[in-house]
């Protein structure tokens, strides 16, 4: 996982994404946003799921989530990812949680792991538990705990990709907005 400030550079944040974990170009970028818990009924949800996955195979995708394990988009992303690591070994595409440092829960246990940073006085506990079924997890922290992640960062962080942060990376972009059913193509 990789923790920082609110205010990092968004270009250093992608150089670190290709130049040191040496993720692969992503082909298209999917920012999942909302809550599926409205969906009619269980064969939308299921083809759904089946169209996610379809899509990030074929073209190498980052899927971006908050990667809170209570909201029903990134468990559903979560499930693809799981779904697809069952029926191939080699999974071609990521599943990326980018949310708020100080709403993870037990976010004391990553800092516990790192023994090269010092631990930080914990305030708060932490409302959201993590979807470990994703492959990378970018936390912002803006000094606060158990406050509204509104998205931004993680949004601002898409477009940075979305543009050619590096100059090599221009892939395509959609914006899924599940609880209203809406699509926004770049």
């Amino acid at each position: 996982y990789l923790r920082c400030d609110v205010e990092t550079d968004l270009e250093q944040l992608c150089f670190v994404l290709l130049g040191v974990w040496h993720m692969a170009i992503p082909g298209l970028i999917m920012r999942m946003i909302g809550d599926i818990d409205t969906t009619p009924n269980i064969k939308i949800e299921k083809e759904l799921l089946q169209s996610i996955s379809d899509a990030a195979v074929a073209s190498d995708a980052w899927i971006i989530t908050n990667g809170y394990k209570e909201e029903s988009i990134s468990e559903l992303v979560g499930e693809v990812m799981y779904n697809c690591q069952m029926n191939n070994s080699h999974i071609n595409f990521s599943a990326i949680a980018v949310g708020k440092w100080g709403n993870i829960h037990n976010r004391h246990k990553l800092e516990e792991r790192n023994h090269n940073t010092p631990l930080t006085i914990q305030r708060g506990h932490g409302r959201y538990k993590l979807e470990l079924n994703h492959t990378e997890y970018i936390f912002f922290d803006d000094g606060t705990c158990d406050s509204l992640d509104t998205g931004e960062f993680a949004s601002n962080f898409v477009r940075q990709i979305s543009s050619g942060a590096r100059g090599d990376l221009t892939p395509g972009f959609i914006l899924l907005l599940i609880h209203t059913i809406y699509c926004s193509f770049k």
